[in-house]
């Protein structure tokens, strides 16, 4: 981590921790070195930030690519290894970018949902999570957040106090799911449906936490 990112990082856990109460659960389930993805659902502005700053390593993350054209913001978001991506269609340079950050042996954050949910629930993957996790062959961390929709949801400007707790689950790799040799679109789908799987196994578990 440079030290700006130390810096970043540390304020925001700490305003995190006074505002939502955040907790990490299940840290020890990161691979301490060496490329890793975490696939996480999506449900606020605040996941990014709250799945990163649980991560004893440093969090590559994707940005919308105009905002890295803004003075301050894009200089700092840069320094927090954010990488651009267009979000109008298939953006092929921040699949290779993603590809060749994993590959360096860096943790990227990846949302498989592809945006925001409008109603709290886990929506359908999109195939560019999955694409990337075999391209890249590297350990697969699901993580669900719980708490973010509630504090700041779609629409909204302000968040509320509410408790968040970020879950990461066991790493796997998708050699353990796709068991056989499928046609690579057959592949995608059913990587991202294990990713989408695997995140609901911990929302479950969230949910009995809470009861």
């Amino acid at each position: 981590m440079s030290p700006f990112y130390r810096l970043v990082r540390a304020l925001i856990l700490w305003l995190a921790r006074v505002l939502f109460r955040l907790e990490h659960i299940g840290r020890q389930n990161i691979p301490p070195e060496g490329g890793c993805l975490l696939v996480s659902n999506h449900a606020s502005n605040l996941d990014p930030p709250l799945v990163a700053v649980g991560v004893p390593r440093a969090c590559h993350t994707l940005a919308k690519r105009e905002l890295f054209d803004l003075p301050v913001l894009g200089w700092a978001i840069r320094r927090l290894y954010a990488h651009p991506i267009d979000r109008a269609g298939v953006d092929r340079r921040a699949l290779k970018e993603c590809i060749d950050t994993l590959k360096a042996g860096n943790v990227l954050l990846l949302f498989p949902e592809g945006t925001r949910t409008r109603n709290g629930e886990l929506q359908p993957a999109k195939a560019g999570a999955a694409m990337i996790a075999l391209l890249a062959d590297v350990p697969i961390v699901p993580v669900y957040i719980d708490g973010t929709y509630e504090a700041l949801p779609r629409g909204k400007t302000w968040p509320c106090l509410r408790k968040v707790r970020v879950y990461y689950g066991s790493p796997f790799r998708a050699c353990e799911v796709l068991f056989h040799s499928v046609d690579k679109r057959e592949a995608y789908d059913a990587l991202a449906q294990e990713m989408m799987r695997r995140i609901n196994q911990l929302r479950l578990a969230a949910i009995d936490l809470k009861a």
